[in-house]
């Protein structure tokens, strides 16, 4: 199971430590996973226990991808299981096992997705899930990366299901298929799903764009600005008489709160949508390869990993001290959640900054909740010493801190 840390807000139980009370210190994860036996149906197992009595698990499970919305929290692991904490939006399909539609731990909800009408020649035997996004209510799951399913609420188009869905009612739906073959005679695969508040983009291995939900700032292209919400997956792509409206090919995409930033090796990033806070001039940085993209809800942030300039920028706004502070230590890596940023830094020490009154920037704070213009050092619970923290992501208002084994 990923072995992981959280802090932040918690009032629906979205960080997955077993409560919901809102915490500034790191709290260990916990993960409830349905393991198939050899003559036996899913059977319950529960992985929790306290790291310093010996009980790190054998192996620590890869952490490919953590999303969330406004109160619930989805996480995907390198080898296609998902979980999910906080609000689920699924009552009735794991009632068996939450008795609720809210968990306070991570739930395994791998196995809903097997049964959903996806054409069998677009999925594999396992229906493995490839990716995920979540918006303010609603969450989005990629299977075999052909098959977007979704669930949840969203009254603004977020769902995809067309005019006036405005909830699952607590079922997975699914919303899109890409049984499509490219020009070249390929199948066609979803490459990366993105969610913001209230809209999703997609890109496909051919080149296009997809996206729905709300659009009345632009943020799924000047086009559609005027229908203020898009009820079911568009393409952004052509426009009339088939011309390219993307500016080049996106190889990434991420999303802030009302705006769209598509991203392509070698090029400045192009923004649609509410650029109140900042305009192209600000997004002056050439993105390389190996460059992280990250976007809050107002703010864009690019940390470049070149050998003879690192270097983190960011753009947006900065009252409660979103952006980089001076003096920042060399950062490894980087997440972007609402309002605030957490990091690893060179020496391995997790830090933040930004609005934190939730707790989710530790707990050293300004009188008005933020840390601003400087960044606070996260310690976290004594580990072993063959455990060290990996990587970190980022909510609305919460931080997390995935942790990996030496050996491994």
């Amino acid at each position: 199971m990923p072995f992981m840390y959280a802090f932040g807000s918690n009032g629906s139980g979205q960080l997955g430590i077993g409560h919901t009370e809102d915490v500034s210190r790191p709290e260990r994860c916990l993960f409830r996973t349905h393991e198939r036996g050899e003559n036996s149906d899913h059977g319950l197992t529960f992985d929790g226990r306290n790291p310093l009595e010996g009980s790190a698990p054998a192996q620590v499970c890869d952490v490919k991808k953590i999303v969330a919305g406004g109160n619930h929290t989805l996480l995907l692991t390198t080898d296609g299981r998902l979980f999910i904490a906080g609000n689920t939006g699924m009552a009735r399909v794991v009632a068996e096992n939450v008795k609720s539609d809210r968990s306070v731990v991570f739930e395994e909800i791998t196995d809903q997705f097997s049964t959903l009408g996806i054409s069998r020649r677009n999925t594999g035997p396992r229906n493995v899930v490839t990716d995920i996004a979540a918006t303010w209510g609603a969450s989005f799951a990629v299977v075999d990366g052909k098959a977007i399913v979704g669930w949840g609420v969203g009254t603004k188009g977020e769902l995809g299901l067309g005019p006036g869905v405005t909830s699952t009612n607590g079922q997975v739906m699914k919303l899109f298929e890409a049984d499509l073959v490219s020009s070249h005679g390929e199948a066609v695969e979803i490459l990366n799903i993105e969610g913001g508040v209230a809209h999703v983009v997609v890109l496909l291995s051919h080149g296009r764009v997809y996206g729905w939900g709300s659009c009345r700032k632009g943020q799924l292209g000047e086009r559609l600005k005027a229908e203020k919400i898009v009820w079911t997956p568009r393409s952004l792509g052509p426009g009339v008489d088939e011309e390219d409206l993307m500016p080049w090919m996106p190889e990434r995409v991420t999303l802030g709160r009302e705006y769209t930033v598509f991203v392509k090796t070698g090029r400045r990033p192009v923004v649609w949508g509410d650029t109140k806070f900042f305009d192209q001039k600000d997004l002056k940085w050439t993105v390389e390869e190996e460059d992280t993209v990250a976007s809050g809800w107002s703010s864009i942030h690019i940390l470049s990993r070149r050998l003879l300039d690192p270097s983190l920028q960011g753009a947006g706004r900065n009252d409660h001290g979103q952006l980089p502070p001076a003096g920042l230590a060399l950062v490894q890596t980087l997440a972007a959640g609402s309002e605030h940023c957490i990091a690893l830094s060179e020496d391995n020490e997790v830090i933040a900054w930004g609005w934190g009154e939730h707790g989710n920037c530790g707990e050293e704070l300004d009188p008005s909740g933020d840390v601003i213009g400087r960044y606070n050092v996260i310690p976290l619970p004594k580990l072993d010493e063959d455990i060290f923290a990996r990587n970190v992501a980022a909510g609305c208002a919460t931080s997390f801190v995935i942790c990996g084994k030496k050996d491994g």
